[in-house]
Order: structure tokens, then C-alpha cells, then sequence
């Protein structure tokens, strides 16, 4: 795998990216990580315009692979909600959209939706597995230039959408890539807040990246070379009796003093 841009709020600002921009709306930095201390937040306010808070990168790609965690705060959308998460762009001035990964609310019921190119039309594809409120998801776009090419969605490691049977050629290869969240104008004004960490683009698959598990407790045996009356063991003020195992957290330090005739 090529990796060619990763980003998480470690460093507590949006540095790497080569545009942030927030239109009706409000980016920052907060400690409620994925993994590490930080994630960003964005919020898109109430208005009657379009809002986006957006940060996008430019990339030179025919296949890319878009990945974020994201967790969303504002669900399920209002009726008619319509927000776009991950947008891929292209053409001669690197603006024009031929992907939006976008959440909607259809008959009620808030789904995953792709608006893709095919050729030069627009195309709605969407499945039934609704994200949930609270919890971090990875979300990844697969995007291949071709005709055919490719078009797929993963969410938390399971392909919900691939479509295989596209022209995604009409535009040329994908030119900038933008994660965040965008409500179209046309749309019904609401607040809707995210967060959003661990930002990989690559050539191939990144799949889920989870935290890893604590390391099991270190367990150690006391044995005494002489008698425990003369070297005796102390820990918060009891003494151990040798054969006895102890487990001790990651980290603890244990000062043992003995005499240095005594072998321990």
C-alpha cells in the first residue's frame, strides 16, 4: 500500500491539509479521540445557504482509496436531510465533483448513499444500513478510474455498495480529495454536528485501525534466597511471603533493598 496523506489532531490544529474551510459553520480540535487525545469536530449551522466545513487535499490518482473514522453526533437526520461526507473531484480545474459519499433520510430513515458519475450523469446508489449516533465508524470510498470502473463503499470493515459496472473515465483521474461535512442548499436548514480522526488516502485498501488492547498485567514471583526474616519484601507497609505472585499494572516501579551480602 501507498500511502499518500495521513492526518489525525495530535497536533491539536488541522495541519497537513492543503485547504480548511468552513462556510456556516465550525471547525476545531477536541479531546474525544478515535484513538490518541484528539479528533476534529465540525459543525454546519442553520442557514439558508449552503454549509460545508470541508478539508481537502489534492492528490494525482486514477484508483484512490479515501478512509476516515467518523463519529456522528446528530442523528437521524430531519426529513429530506441530505449531507455529503467524502467528496472526490477532478477535471481541468480540479473542481468539478464526480462522488459524494452522503447520509440521507429517505422515507424516514437515515441511510448510506453514493452520488456517483456514470459517464457524464448522475447516479443515486444507497443501502439500508444506517449509521449510529455515538459510536466511531470507519468509512472508506473505493474510487476506479475506467470503463468499467469501480465505485464501493466499506463501513467498519464490510463492503455495503460496490458497483463494478460504472464509466467513472469522463472526468480523468480524481485530483482532490475532501472529507467533513457539506448540507446542500437546497436542503432543510438543521444543525449537524461530527467528529471526525485517523484521515488515510491510499493507493489500496486501509481497512479498520482499532485501539489496541492493554497489555496483561506482569505477575512475578517473590522467592527468597535467605530467610524471609532477614530479607524481607515490603509493599505498602505487608510483607510478602516468598512463592507468593503479584500483579503489578504497566509502568509500576518495585524498589527492593537488600543488604549486599544477601543474594535476592
Amino acid at each position: 500500500m501507498t500511502t499518500i496523506f495521513e492526518w489525525d489532531a495530535e497536533l491539536g490544529n488541522f495541519t497537513g491539509w492543503d485547504s480548511v474551510s468552513p462556510s456556516n459553520a465550525t471547525m476545531r480540535v477536541v479531546a474525544e479521540p478515535h484513538l490518541g487525545n484528539y479528533s476534529g469536530e465540525l459543525i454546519v449551522n442553520p442557514s439558508t445557504t449552503w454549509a460545508h466545513a470541508q478539508l481537502s487535499k489534492f492528490v494525482s490518482m486514477t484508483e484512490v482509496y479515501a478512509r476516515a473514522y467518523f463519529l456522528f453526533n446528530s442523528l437521524p437526520l430531519p426529513t429530506n436531510g441530505r449531507l455529503w461526507i467524502i467528496q472526490l473531484q477532478g477535471g481541468p480545474d480540479n473542481n468539478e465533483t464526480f462522488l459524494n459519499l452522503e447520509l440521507v433520510n429517505i422515507a424516514g430513515a437515515t441511510l448510506w448513499r453514493i452520488q456517483t458519475r456514470n459517464g457524464t450523469s448522475w447516479l443515486f446508489v444507497q443501502n439500508g444500513a444506517a449509521p449510529l449516533t455515538g459510536e466511531w465508524h470507519h468509512v472508506e470510498v473505493h474510487w476506479k478510474m475506467g470503463n468499467p470502473g469501480i465505485v464501493e463503499l466499506f463501513v467498519d470493515g464490510v463492503s455495503i455498495i460496490s458497483r463494478t459496472d460504472l464509466d467513472t473515465s469522463a472526468y480523468g483521474a480524481c485530483t482532490r480529495v475532501r472529507f467533513g461535512v457539506g448540507r446542500y442548499g437546497s436542503e432543510p436548514t438543521y444543525t449537524f454536528d461530527e467528529n471526525i480522526d485517523d484521515v488515510v488516502i491510499a493507493d489500496t485498501y486501509v481497512g479498520p485501525t482499532e485501539p489496541m488492547p492493554p497489555p496483561p498485567p506482569q505477575i512475578y514471583t517473590v522467592t527468597y534466597v535467605s530467610s524471609p526474616i532477614s530479607v524481607p519484601v515490603m509493599i505498602d507497609g505487608s510483607q510478602i511471603q516468598s512463592g507468593s505472585q503479584i500483579e503489578f499494572e504497566e509502568g509500576t516501579v518495585i524498589t527492593i533493598t537488600v543488604p549486599q551480602e544477601v543474594e535476592v
